[in-house]
């Protein structure tokens, strides 16, 4: 078998490039591939959580308070003008 010629070295060299290149996009794209397929990790299902809580904790204090309203315009009802307390539900709602 004839040696390479300078020409065929650089076309030798060319072509261990493009194969370790190739391996490494593969490598590469296997990694991204697994890392899409992994479940969340701990601090994003605690983060989740959290957000949760809070959101949970706001809307107990919304119903907190049109309970309030609700019971403050029923009290205003029995003792107070009936027609002051309606144009104050109808204001609210």
């Amino acid at each position: 078998m004839p040696a390479p010629t300078r020409a065929g070295q650089v076309s030798l060299a060319q072509d261990e490039d493009a194969i370790k290149a190739s391996r490494e996009v593969a490598e590469r794209s296997e990694l991204l591939r697994r890392h899409a397929d992994r479940p969340a990790a701990p601090a994003e299902v605690a983060a989740l959580l959290h957000s949760v809580d809070r959101v949970g904790r706001v809307l107990a204090d919304l119903t907190c308070a049109e309970k309030d309203i609700a019971d403050m315009l029923t009290r205003l009802a029995d003792c107070g003008n009936p027609d002051w307390a309606t144009q104050l539900r109808q204001q609210v709602q």
